[in-house]
C-alpha cells in the first residue's frame, strides 16, 4: 500500500533559486490534452504561452511579488486532498489541487444543493497571479507494521516535482510508474 506526503512537501517555485527548482510543466499531466488522440491535441494548455506570459511581466513587478511572497509557501492549502486513479500493478495516477492562499478556499464546508456551472474563464485567475507554484510529491511504502498505531513509513518509491498555475486551477496530476505490486 502506498501513501503520499501532501502538506509537508510543497514549496512556492518563485521562492526558490532556479538552480534548486527542477520541476517542469511537462511533469503535470493536467497541461496535456484530456485526449491522447491526435485530433484533440489542441485541447491541452500551451505551456510555452504560460512561460511567455510570466516572462513578459515587468521585472519590478516580478521582483516585488517574489519578495512579498517568498515566505508564503506555508499559506498553500491542499483543498481537495489527494486522489488516485487508473491503478495498474506497477503504476497509478495521483491528482491534487493546491490553493495559493487561504483566501482561495475560505471554508472547509462541503458543497450542498445546486451550484452554478463551472466557468472556464481562467483569465481572471491567471491575471491575479501568473507565477507558478511548484508541488513536490513523494510516495512511499509502509513498513511491516502498516499504517496506524506503531506503523512506520518505508522507503520512498517515487517522487517528483511539477509546476501548476491558475491556467489549470492550480491542479497537479502525475503518473507514477515502476511501482511494485503489494509493496
Amino acid at each position: 500500500m502506498y501513501k503520499t506526503i501532501a502538506t509537508l512537501s510543497l514549496a512556492a517555485a518563485f521562492a526558490l533559486p532556479p538552480a534548486f527548482v527542477s520541476a517542469s510543466f511537462a511533469g503535470n499531466l493536467n497541461y496535456a490534452s484530456p485526449s491522447r488522440r491526435h485530433e484533440h491535441a489542441n485541447l491541452g494548455v500551451d505551456t510555452s504561452r504560460v512561460v511567455a506570459r510570466r516572462s513578459t511581466a515587468s521585472e519590478t513587478k516580478r521582483s516585488s511579488r517574489r519578495r512579498r511572497r517568498r515566505d508564503d509557501a506555508g499559506r498553500l492549502r491542499f483543498t481537495h486532498g489527494v486522489a488516485s486513479g487508473d491503478p495498474y500493478a506497477d503504476s497509478v495516477i495521483l491528482w491534487t489541487r493546491v490553493a495559493p492562499s487561504e483566501d482561495s478556499d475560505p471554508g472547509d464546508a462541503a458543497v450542498s444543493g445546486t451550484v452554478p456551472l463551472y466557468s472556464h474563464d481562467t483569465e481572471s485567475f491567471v491575471a491575479a497571479d501568473p507565477d507558478p507554484v511548484c508541488v513536490e510529491w513523494r510516495v512511499w511504502e509502509f513498513g511491516e507494521q502498516g499504517e496506524g498505531e506503531g506503523g512506520t513509513a518505508g522507503a520512498v518509491v517515487a517522487s517528483g516535482e511539477a509546476y501548476t498555475t491558475g491556467d489549470i486551477d492550480y491542479t497537479v496530476k502525475v503518473s507514477l510508474s515502476g511501482l511494485s505490486l503489494g509493496s
